[in-house]
């Protein structure tokens, strides 16, 4: 069956008015950037330490002490029985 022609939509004869530019926002004042330090670049070479040069140090040297040895205590020689003479 033949579909009934829709009647075609009347136009609207105005048409919208333009939107007129969205105000200006209200600029931020602007803070000036800080002046960024330009970052020294990565230095690959490890930074030369001066070298300490380990002092020596004068040990001072520990007279060992002589130890008192303690002195052997003389055993007891047991003492010879003098055999009795019969």
């Amino acid at each position: 069956s033949p579909q009934p022609k829709r009647p075609p939509q009347p136009q609207p004869q105005h048409k919208a008015p333009p939107q007129p530019p969205s105000p200006p926002q209200a600029k931020r004042p602007q803070q000036p950037k800080r002046p960024q330090q330009p970052k020294p670049p990565p230095q690959r070479q490890p930074l030369l330490q001066p070298r300490r040069q380990p002092q020596p140090q004068p040990q001072p040297r520990r007279q060992p002490q002589p130890q008192p040895q303690p002195q052997p205590q003389p055993q007891p020689q047991p003492q010879p029985q003098p055999r009795r003479q019969p």
